[in-house]
């Protein structure tokens, strides 16, 4: 009887030491998959949409891609839009998307405020890497921008990951 309660207990602290020796990505890179100058963040409200063109600049609006990114205490909503395309079904798996999109950051989850200007000189890959019916899965590789802060004060990000936005339909 004591040799199988010793058996036991051997077991558990043999099962517990190799579960905390396992590294997790999420601890080692700051909370998430989606990485950001080398921190972790989570993705969330993963969502894209078609734009609406009525010929009018003012009005006109390209078709998009949004993302809260959290590692707290830092929330990032980035939209990424690709100028000149208004319907989503324009894009194809492998596609390139760099030379085309354009990044804006909003200080809310409303995409109203923006929050700072970005650079337009983009560099790395932001690659189509799945579309469905329901969602397009988009792949950053050393995604580059650098945001303008104002007083000539700029910060540059590099992101890397992959985030599957779903699709509104409008």
């Amino acid at each position: 009887m004591k040799r199988k309660g010793f058996y036991l207990i051997s077991v558990l602290l043999l099962s517990l030491s190799f579960i905390t020796s396992c590294s997790n990505d999420d601890e080692e890179n700051g909370g998430g998959d989606f990485v950001v100058n080398g921190k972790g963040y989570v993705t969330s409200s993963e969502q894209c949409s078609n734009g609406t063109r009525i010929e009018d600049p003012y009005v006109d609006i390209e078709a998009s891609f949004s993302v809260l990114l959290t590692n707290l205490p830092d929330t990032y909503n980035f939209v990424i839009r690709l100028s000149g395309i208004y319907d989503l079904s324009k894009i194809k798996v492998n596609d390139d998307l760099t030379d085309i999109a354009w990044i804006r950051s909003y200080n809310d989850i409303t995409n109203v405020t923006p929050k700072d200007d970005f650079d337009e000189n983009l560099s790395g890959n932001l690659i189509v890497k799945a579309i469905s019916n329901e969602s397009i899965t988009l792949e950053f590789i050393d995604f580059t921008f650098v945001e303008l802060k104002g007083k000539g004060y700029t910060e540059t990000h590099v992101m890397n990951g992959t985030i599957t936005y779903y699709r509104l339909h409008n």
